[in-house]
């Protein structure tokens, strides 16, 4: 909560505050961590000298708890989930009070101006003029669950963990010779050209007579099973099946205009390109640049060479911009307008509008259908509850699947026979309620099982019963004959293509250029560098020329055939052509020693500083409905 509360985060930021929880959850591992122990009522962990509280926990646990919940939806009772996130909280806290200790070792104290400059510069608690409130401080505090003193203690132990870990960690530099060698070989580019084999183009391949269509099905009889198939029952509510029976009224229609008439507009559009800094200085020289007479693609152009990012943002609304600073800068220019250096948590942009699609306001009859199919909608999210409920009801009381849909005037499914992907025993799609989700249930019952009322989705219910099961089984050959026939036949031509592109190297290795095999059309290849990416050349081919020696011809085998590769040349980088990937893989190296430091920093704290955790009063705490353990 209070990396949150310091960074003012929004719902973008979320992912990233639980990479920090999973991050410190597999710093200090589980086992090796959690050793029970007995201590303090209220003691859920000790830390060396130091105690976690429960309450504390309670409140770091309720906090992640909230957070996952607002971004991934509600745990509904998922127990699993509920004791990771519980173990990642407690592994956090272990963590902070571990350093906490190494700290006060070491002498180390946050000072009083750097406490209250810290708060004050919080932009949780700045008001709309940007500058500190107390009483929205407070606002913040009361909501967060923190009194003034907790924030307070937390936030100095904060500042101190950072002054500690910063010193250790600092700007590690880079081994020259390690950041060199990994810069040849990720920039080092190669060329080539290639002849493809395809084994359909293969001339003089016979097809197979009876003997060898026998002999292939006998020693290949896996590959022709007719797989499991089942028969299913199935019973699905839908939100969208029973607002199709809501009738809206016009005067509802006309009070949910008028209430979301702005909503229902089309808000004002602008595509926005944009530059990242990661400093005020060198934002301020890309803006003298624009001053000077540079125009902003121009400055795109040159942005990576000079310390900074592009990122187009698109076209987006004032809403869709997460930070406040961001919409005003953007909103307050003219289409064709840039912005002087605008900062925010992500660093420095220089904005510049590129277009404006202008507001249009909703009009009734335009969106009565659709304002009608959400409020049918939100009513029916009611009744397919209650409808839930009923139905599980019913079967609970003894019906069957077929006589509870009677009661309840509910449509049933028959489904299948179908194999686990939901394909017919004739090889089509079956239409299958549900999916997926559905066929996985059926295949974990067993025949005549029914399932409990299972979520198809945030707006579906169901339940499945397997009616009947039909084994996997042998094929006869007459049934897949023609199905053995051409895997022979893939196979003989794959063989000849093979032999065929065999021949053609021997050739091209005594000397013949590939273009004058008669083997097709020769297609150059690059250069290109070790990740190329998708699109390039099939990744065969790809490891294929930066495994050759230059003017090595070979046959690389691909999903569509064999290609016949020659490498034609190799080019190392040069600093004068590939300086910034130099520079990009001496920072990564840095990131990565100081990451390493740090994990190597907890291991020692680790070992330092054991933890003793109160299992009883960490499962009272995560699983209250389970009961206090005996002594509570």
């Amino acid at each position: 909560m209070l990396t949150f509360l310091r960074n003012h985060s929004k719902s973008w930021l979320v992912l990233a505050l639980f990479g920090l929880l999973i991050l410190s959850f597999g710093l200090w591992g589980v086992a090796d961590v959690y050793t029970p122990g007995q201590m303090g009522r209220d003691i859920v962990a000790e830390v060396g000298d130091a105690e976690i509280t429960g309450s504390e926990f309670s409140r770091e646990y309720q906090s992640n708890l909230n957070e996952f919940s607002r971004t991934f939806g509600q745990l509904d009772g998922n127990e699993f989930l509920r004791r990771g996130i519980a173990e990642q909280a407690l592994s956090r806290l272990i963590n902070l009070a571990a350093m906490r200790q190494a700290a006060d070792d070491l002498g180390l104290a946050g000072g009083e101006e750097a406490l209250q400059r810290a708060v004050r510069d919080m932009p949780a608690f700045q008001g709309p003029d940007g500058r500190y409130d107390a009483n929205v401080a407070r606002n913040v505090l009361a909501n967060s669950g923190f009194s003034e003193q907790q924030f307070l203690h937390a936030l100095r132990g904060d500042l101190i963990r950072e002054q500690l870990v910063g010193s250790l960690v600092g700007e590690p530099p880079a081994p020259s010779a390690v950041a060199q060698r990994l810069w040849r070989h990720r920039e080092e580019t190669r060329s080539g050209t290639l002849v493809r084999i395809d084994p359909s183009a293969v001339e003089g391949v016979e097809a197979p007579d009876d003997a060898a269509v026998r002999a292939w099905y006998e020693e290949n009889r896996q590959e022709f099973m007719a797989p499991e198939f089942r028969k299913l029952t199935a019973v699905v509510l839908t939100r969208e099946a029973i607002a199709e029976e809501i009738e809206v009224s016009d005067e509802r229609l006309r009070e949910a205009f008028d209430a979301r008439a702005e909503s229902l507009g089309r808000p004002e559009r602008r595509a926005v390109s944009q530059i990242l800094a990661s400093d005020r200085e060198t934002a301020e020289r890309l803006h003298a640049r624009l001053r000077e007479g540079q125009t902003f693609d121009a400055l795109k152009q040159a942005a990576p060479g000079l310390g900074a990012r592009v990122v187009d943002l698109g076209e987006v609304t004032r809403a869709g911009l997460p930070l406040d600073e961001l919409a005003d800068a953007v909103f307050d220019l003219d289409e064709g307008g840039v912005s002087a250096p605008v900062e925010s948590p992500l660093g420095w942009h220089l904005l510049h509008v590129t277009g404006v699609e202008p507001a249009e306001e909703a009009q009734f009859e335009e969106v009565r259908d659709e304002l009608r199919r959400e409020l049918a909608a939100e009513q029916a999210l009611d009744g397919m509850f209650e409808m839930a409920n009923r139905l599980e009801d019913e079967v609970a009381g003894g019906a069957t699947l077929e006589e509870a849909a009677r009661v309840l005037d509910l449509p049933t499914d028959t489904v299948g026979p179908v194999d686990r992907e939901g394909t017919t025993p004739e090889g089509d799609k079956a239409d299958v309620p549900v999916g997926s989700d559905l066929l996985q249930e059926a295949w974990n019952l067993q025949q005549g099982g029914l399932s409990g009322l299972l979520e198809g989705g945030t707006d579906t219910f169901y339940m499945v019963r397997v009616d009947e099961v039909t084994p996997p089984a042998q094929q006869p050959l007459e049934a897949v004959r023609a199905e053995v026939e051409r895997a022979v036949l893939e196979h003989r031509r794959m063989e000849a293509a093979r032999q065929r592109a065999e021949a053609l190297r021997e050739r091209a290795a005594g000397g013949a250029a590939l273009d004058s095999l008669g083997a097709g059309d020769t297609v150059s290849l690059g250069p290109v560098t070790r990740d190329a990416g998708e699109g390039t050349a099939e990744p065969a081919v790809l490891s294929a020329l930066f495994d050759m020696d230059q003017g090595e011809t070979r046959v690389v085998e691909t999903p569509d055939g064999f290609v016949l590769l020659e490498l034609a040349s190799v080019t190392p980088p040069t600093e004068a052509a590939n300086a910034d990937a130099l520079a990009q893989i001496r920072n990564a190296l840095r990131q990565q020693i100081a990451a390493n430091l740090g994990v190597e920093f907890n291991n020692a704290l680790r070992e330092r500083y054991r933890a003793n955790v109160n299992q009883q009063l960490f499962n009272a705490i995560v699983s209250p409905d389970a009961g206090a353990p005996a002594g509570f």
